[in-house]
């Protein structure tokens, strides 16, 4: 997504130098500052503007200047996008509006602000704490009223809360899906759970919105000890029912259910891959609210996201050699293009339960093929950061480079996490809101 523009006109260059030098520093890595000496100026770039798909974010504009004043070009902005409809892009669609105005000008100013859509005044000269938290008030506005603002975070659960989240919804994917209910044991807390979780990493995705995070979907990856094996703990002594089915003894490295085609098989090729030394995980339990679904698991953001944060955080994070999975068939082309390839000495196996065959796939972090290796290597490199890894809705493709290094100070690309993080208002904190009703299954 490109950088948006923080817009800056004054006649005045000293003044328009002051600004730059006052906001650089705090918004580099948010905007792309431009800086104009005629506002009639701006009108003539609106049209490369639009081509870039290049938004104003802000527009700080002196109120008395020669040939228009700032209201007028705020009122021409404002026609600039009437003119172009309610649907296509332009420019200063979401643009909001600082009037810079001497103390003079304030009085004629404010009685024009229906004109230009002016939202604050500033007036000359300003305090430097006001003008910065104006500035990031009306980003953080202009990414909220653009629907840029909010992005899918993958990342490792943390406490109770989040783990009992996650086997709740869980459990709503599998009692709705007919060949699935058998694994779960029927408890008052409708919570799934199992001895395979005390042995599993666990992956949230969460959708964070500018105010609230809400618990969308998550993967476990099983195949060494848990640093959530107390969550699962407390949240098992919770029902009777769920405590005795998470004690139930491990049969075997990772778990086999009923549904996976020729266990005997899968078994000895885990086997040998111990022997040989290697790090073997199953990647399983992969559940997704019924909101974030989409047309299906290969086109799915919210499953892309949790695909592409599990090949990044386990292959390139953790450094797992091998991981193993069972998938329908209607599924495989999807984790094919994450380099799952059939086990050898398996064959799919029809399940009349699900009425769909079952096959049994393997993948090593090598065989993630381009373009999806670019950005599995880019969340990797975030998640070994900061331990998280998003995939913005209004903008999937990013990859390498800043979101890297979260370093976006010399590039032309904006990333949404990163606004919202700068921009944050500093007391109010984010709340956990319930998740809907899941069906899905991979």
């Amino acid at each position: 997504m490109n950088k948006p523009v923080l817009l800056l006109v004054d006649d005045d260059r000293a003044v328009l130098d002051a600004l730059e030098v006052e906001l650089t520093p705090a918004f580099a890595e948010l905007c792309r500052i431009e800086a104009f000496d005629d506002a009639r100026t701006v009108l003539e770039v609106l049209p490369r503007w639009t081509e870039e798909r290049r938004s104003i974010a802000v527009a700080i504009v002196d109120q008395k200047m020669p040939g228009m004043t700032g209201v007028e070009l705020l009122a021409a902005l404002r026609a600039s996008v009437e003119a172009a409809g309610s649907t296509a892009f332009t420019p200063a669609r979401n643009a909001r509006a600082i009037l810079l105005t001497g103390y003079a000008g304030l009085d004629s100013a404010m009685a024009a602000k229906n004109a230009g859509g002016v939202d604050r005044y500033l007036e000359k000269p300003w305090h430097s704490s006001d003008l910065h938290q104006q500035v990031r008030q009306l980003v953080r506005a202009h990414h909220v009223q653009g629907g840029t603002a909010d992005y899918m975070m993958f990342r490792e659960l943390r406490g109770v809360a989040e783990f009992r989240e996650q086997f709740r919804l869980r459990y709503e994917v599998y009692a709705r899906s007919p060949d699935l209910v058998y694994l779960l044991a029927q408890n008052h807390s409708r919570l799934a759970a199992d001895a395979y979780d005390l042995v599993s990493h666990f992956y949230g995705l969460f959708h964070v919105q500018p105010e609230s995070s809400e618990q969308v979907g998550g993967v476990r990856v099983i195949g060494e000890e848990s640093p959530g094996a107390a969550a699962v703990v407390a949240i098992a002594q919770e029902d009777p029912v769920l405590r005795a089915h998470v004690a139930k003894p491990r049969e075997f490295h990772i778990e086999l259910p009923m549904k996976w085609p020729d266990p005997s098989a899968i078994v000895e090729f885990i086997d040998a891959r111990i022997a040989e030394g290697e790090r073997v995980a199953e990647v399983g339990r992969l559940v997704l609210a019924a909101t974030e679904r989409g047309a299906g698991l290969g086109r799915s953001p919210g499953a892309l996201a949790i695909l592409e944060g599990v090949a990044g955080f386990t292959g390139f994070v953790r450094g797992v050699e091998n991981t193993v999975l069972n998938c329908s068939a209607r599924h495989s082309a999807a984790y094919a293009s994450f380099g799952f390839q059939k086990v050898p000495g398996t064959a799919a196996t029809f399940n009349p339960s699900s009425d769909d065959n079952i096959i049994a796939l393997w993948a090593r972090p090598e065989w993630v093929p381009q373009p999806a290796r670019a950005r599995v290597l880019a969340i990797a490199a975030a998640a070994q950061r900061t331990g998280q890894a998003c995939r913005c809705r209004a903008f999937p493709a990013c990859t390498g480079g800043p979101y890297e290094t979260g370093d976006f100070t010399n590039v032309d690309v904006s990333c949404p996490r990163l606004v919202m993080e700068r921009t944050k208002p500093p007391v109010k904190s984010a709340t956990v809101s319930e998740p809907t009703g899941a069906e899905f299954e991979g």
